[in-house]
């Protein structure tokens, strides 16, 4: 079956952001953008506030195609949630050119087994988080590989979680209340015992998303690395659940691992058109556990 916006779009907007479920993807023609070097000039920029990261992404919207912060959540009460916004256009400065990642990409460390637990700590992250900020260069020309992909520089990085490994919370507040919101969340983590040890905010755009089931919309997403300490670190995501809720949001199908049934049908109130979509003979563990 061929499938585009005017060709079955029903199915189209199944299958786009479907989580795999309507059968085997054979072939994708996708639109790139023309980019005049492999190459970006990136600026970043401190902030002290949750309030300075929208006054910049605001600024940003219109003369930068790359955007993303860094916000450190492991701070105290004085510094909680300032960061460093990143942000970035392809340069078109003279010698730069159109090499792909297979050229230039170094991986500086590997980690080879899962790191003791005693080392990745509340004390030891909060103090990377510090130097992070402190050193951070104000500018530099970057191929997009190190520049999308920061951590693959560090090979099997998330074995730094050590054996218990980690959750990737990532959640969506639209941009009606996102700066709401966003403080809100921001808040009950502070508030909490329960700290991310990485943690990315960035706004999304306005496109309006073409899936039954996509993520992206208009607002701020945040996506947080929480320490799989068991039961006390689900328990909070369930409670972050519960606040996504009242801002209507949603969170990130693709990296959940633990959001409950009812959470998932709320988040994604289309869920039951899949139903028709989907290939009888395709499931998975995630699908059975939100659909039950």
């Amino acid at each position: 079956v061929h499938l585009s916006p005017n060709d079955e779009p029903d199915l189209f907007a199944a299958t786009i952001g479907g989580l795999g479920l309507t059968g085997l993807i054979l072939t994708a023609r996708i639109r790139l953008i023309p980019i005049p070097s492999a190459y970006i000039d990136v600026e970043n920029i401190p902030f002290s506030t949750l309030q300075e990261f929208f006054d910049i992404s605001k600024e940003s919207d219109d003369s930068h195609s790359y955007s993303v912060a860094w916000s450190d959540l492991t701070a105290d009460a004085n510094s909680f949630g300032r960061g460093i916004f990143i942000r970035g256009n392809h340069t078109d400065q003279a010698g730069y050119d159109l090499k792909t990642h297979s050229q230039v990409r170094k991986i500086a460390l590997q980690i080879p087994i899962p790191a003791p637990n005693f080392l990745l700590n509340d004390a030891s992250i909060k103090a990377h988080n510090l130097i992070y900020y402190k050193k951070v260069n104000p500018g530099s020309v970057q191929h997009y590989e190190p520049f999308f992909y920061p951590l693959d520089v560090l090979g099997n990085w998330n074995r730094l979680y050590g054996k218990r490994g980690f959750y990737q919370y990532q959640c969506l507040i639209p941009s009606e209340c996102a700066e709401e919101g966003t403080a809100n969340i921001l808040e009950m983590i502070r508030r909490s015992k329960i700290r991310p040890y990485l943690t990315v905010i960035k706004n999304f755009g306005t496109i309006k998303p073409m899936g039954l089931l996509s993520f992206p919309r208009a607002g701020t997403t945040l996506a947080l690395d929480f320490p799989n300490n068991g039961k006390p670190t689900l328990d909070f995501m369930n409670k972050m659940d519960e606040a996504v809720l009242e801002y209507k949001g949603s969170v990130y199908p693709a990296k959940d691992g633990r959001m409950a049934a009812n959470s998932f049908k709320s988040f994604f109130p289309k869920w039951e058109e899949i139903l028709a979509k989907k290939d009888p003979k395709i499931s998975s563990s995630f699908w059975r556990r939100v659909t039950a």
